[in-house]
C-alpha cells in the first residue's frame, strides 16, 4: 500500500507517539518509520504494517479521539497484537451468551 510521508506522519503525530511507540504499534523498527516519513515519494508499504496503517488511518478520520485513547492506554503493555486481542476482548464482552 503506498503512503505519502506526510500520511505516516500524520497517523504518528494523530495518535500522540513518539518514533519508538509508533514502531511498536505497527511491527517495524524506528528506523523505518522515519525513513518513511522523510521520503518524497509514495512509499510503498507491504504486507500487514501497510493493512495497519490503511485501518489506523480509517479509524482516526471516523474517531480520532477514541481510537487515539485506546492506543495510549494500552501501547505502554505491548504492540499491535496486543492492541487486537484487547480490541476483540472489549467486542467480544459487549455481548452475553444471548447475544443481547
Amino acid at each position: 500500500m503506498g503512503f505519502l510521508s506526510k500520511d505516516v506522519k500524520g497517523i504518528r503525530k494523530k495518535l500522540e507517539l513518539d518514533y519508538e511507540d509508533f514502531a511498536k504499534l505497527i511491527g517495524v523498527s524506528s528506523r523505518s518509520v522515519r525513513r518513511w516519513e522523510k521520503s518524497p515519494e509514495i512509499t510503498n508499504i507491504p504486507g500487514s504494517t501497510g493493512i495497519i496503517l490503511s485501518v489506523l488511518q480509517n479509524a482516526l478520520r471516523r474517531d480520532s479521539g477514541k481510537i487515539t485513547n485506546f492506543v495510549k492506554n494500552n501501547i505502554a503493555i505491548g504492540g499491535f497484537g496486543f492492541l487486537f486481542a484487547r480490541l476483540l476482548n472489549s467486542f467480544f464482552d459487549l455481548e452475553d451468551e444471548d447475544g443481547k
